[in-house]
């Protein structure tokens, strides 16, 4: 609070906007949003696929990798690049960095935590779904620290997470040619990384449809999660005390109206 006295005796009392989140509350709408999330990329996981390479989905994911390891093997090390876009050391060194970027430029807490909290969400919903869901890669591939599991692409989702998340804080005041251009490079960034994991044969198509959709959704909702966490009271006040004479433009009795004291003119007649 900064305090400024008032040539009237009084004073004037500010306090400015907060740019802070509590963090209690922000806990708990991550929880919430990664709890919801979790059951609702399960339940469509099961629904599509089957560990052993079953479900409804299957056909339509064998007739795109027959095509894409008949036609597109030659893209390979393009492919391998575009996924290091995913991988966990990128994703995790350009959270903290963009978060660290946008403070700098804001101090809006909210803003500047949501690229982080995108992917936090989403690294937790892709990892729980893999363990339940359960579904092997294509060809059995044994990649990364959960080796066979396949159903979401963590790059995918990890990519399109951090994209969404980002573009969502910076979008904020910039012109309409700018966040077009923005969102037509998030859209790309997430088409490359999700087609280099298949033609690399690491993930289904299904695989990598769902990650995307997980990482919009965790970067949605970590907006929300840190909306809901912002404090009660955002707006600038000012309180204003002054002394009742001066209120009033009155001032003492024999006084002048300012409240200073000034001598009287003698009597007539005395």
């Amino acid at each position: 609070m900064v305090g400024r006295f008032r040539p009237d005796g009084g004073s004037v009392n500010r306090t400015g906007a907060t740019h802070h989140v509590r963090f209690g509350a922000l806990l708990a709408g991550l929880g919430v949003a990664i709890v919801l999330l979790t059951a609702c990329t399960v339940t469509i996981g099961r629904l599509l696929v089957t560990p052993v390479g079953g479900g409804i989905a299957q056909p339509f994911d064998d007739a795109i990798r027959s095509w894409t390891q008949t036609h597109l093997t030659a893209w390979h090390p393009i492919a391998e690049a575009l996924a290091t876009i995913g991988s966990t050391l990128v994703i995790a060194a350009l959270s903290v960095a963009l978060t660290a970027y946008l403070w700098r430029r804001t101090h809006d807490a909210p803003r500047a935590l949501l690229p982080l909290a995108s992917v936090v969400i989403a690294a937790a919903v892709g990892t729980i779904t893999k363990i339940l869901v359960a579904r092997v890669r294509p060809g059995g591939a044994e990649v990364g620290l959960l080796e066979v599991y396949s159903f979401p692409s963590g790059h995918t989702e990890a990519a399109a997470a951090l994209a969404i998340g980002t573009y969502l804080a910076w979008r904020t005041g910039r012109t309409l040619y700018a966040t077009r251009f923005a969102a037509a490079a998030v859209v790309i960034t997430i088409v490359a990384v999700a087609v280099a994991r298949v033609v690399l044969d690491v993930h289904w198509t299904t695989d990598v449809i769902a990650g995307a959709g997980v990482g919009a959704a965790s970067a949605l909702a970590a907006r929300w999660a840190l909306q809901r966490a912002k404090p009660t009271s955002t707006a600038e006040t000012a309180t204003i005390s002054v002394e009742p004479c001066a209120a009033a433009n009155l001032g003492p009795p024999g006084g002048s109206p300012d409240g200073s004291s000034r001598p009287t003119a003698p009597s007539i007649g005395t």
